[in-house]
C-alpha cells in the first residue's frame, strides 16, 4: 500500500474515533493519545485543532439546527426520546 493511503486511513481512523467519542472527553484523549503517538509534535497539535474544530461545529450545528431538523423530519422531542429509550432497552437485553 501506498504510504499516503496509510496516514490517510489513520488520519480517518482518529478523526472518527473522536467523533464517536464526542462527549466522552477522557476517552477521547485516551484514544487520540495512543493513535497520534507514532506523528510528530506539530501534527498531533495539528490534529488536536483540528477535532477540537469538528466537535466545535458539531456541537452548534446540533444545538442551532436540531429542532428544525426534527421537524422537517416529522419527528417530534418525546418520540425521539422514546425511540432512545427503546435503543438502550435492546442494548441492555442481552446484558441480563
Amino acid at each position: 500500500m501506498d504510504a499516503n493511503v496509510v496516514q490517510l486511513a489513520r488520519e480517518m481512523l482518529l478523526l472518527g474515533i473522536s467523533l464517536l467519542t464526542l462527549f466522552n472527553p477522557p476517552s477521547a484523549m485516551v484514544a487520540f493519545a495512543t493513535l497520534a503517538s507514532p506523528y510528530p509534535r506539530d501534527v498531533q497539535g495539528r490534529m488536536a485543532r483540528r477535532t477540537a474544530a469538528f466537535y466545535a461545529a458539531t456541537i452548534l450545528l446540533v444545538t442551532w439546527a436540531g429542532r428544525p431538523l426534527l421537524g422537517v423530519l416529522g419527528l417530534s422531542l418525546p418520540a425521539l426520546r422514546v425511540a432512545g429509550g427503546f435503543v438502550l432497552l435492546l442494548a441492555a437485553i442481552p446484558m441480563v
